[in-house]
């Protein structure tokens, strides 16, 4: 650029602020064109941005590895807020009505593990939007308890399902959980295929 306008100094005294900040800019908008800005930004921001993630994923796979595989009931303070509420398909004890607390979660999981007491969750995808985990999975376990009043059958069963969590400062507050139940009652027999 020789001069930037009529009134330009850069010839009478060598410099001319207008066409440095001009020239400025130019460089500016080169280097944001080639990504400069939006690769440093990114840079900051993706290794927070893995951590929560993994956190996120951590948060859903001790609730599966230590709840229901384990019964461990202290971690539901860890990983669940004391207000959760699970929202479940027609295969819940109360025939799909949501759960509330740590308690009704607490009830419900402890009637799948009398039931199935090798009860073993596969997490087969689990992906993570912002606070919001999907889980899809695969349930195992040998029917050797009561279950929706049916005495034990010593049957072997496998169904899948998904699980959307919603989560709040690392911990579960909402969840909303779909299983087959349907191939579920089907191996009990107690639903014809």
């Amino acid at each position: 650029m020789d001069r930037c306008n009529e009134l330009c100094t850069k010839e009478a005294t060598g410099y001319c602020a207008l066409c440095a900040a001009l020239a400025e800019r130019e460089r500016f908008i080169a280097w944001w064109m080639k990504g400069g800005v939006l690769r440093a930004g990114m840079r900051a921001v993706q290794p927070s941005h893995a951590r929560a993630i993994e956190a996120h994923k951590a948060v859903v796979w001790r609730t599966i590895a230590a709840l229901w595989h384990q019964g461990q009931w202290a971690v539901l303070d860890e990983v669940m807020a004391p207000t959760v509420v699970s929202h479940t398909s027609h295969t819940g004890e109360d025939g799909g009505r949501a759960v509330h607390g740590l308690d009704g979660i607490r009830e419900v999981v402890a009637a799948w593990r009398r039931a199935f007491p090798d009860l073993h969750v596969t997490l087969d995808d689990c992906l993570v939007d912002g606070d919001t985990v999907v889980a899809r999975w695969t349930c195992r376990g040998t029917h050797q308890g009561v279950f929706r009043g049916l005495a034990p059958t010593g049957q072997r069963v496998t169904f899948t399902g998904m699980t959307i969590a919603r989560l709040a400062q690392g911990k579960i507050v909402e969840q909303w959980t779909e299983e087959d139940g349907v191939h579920l009652y089907q191996q009990l027999g107690l639903l014809r295929p």
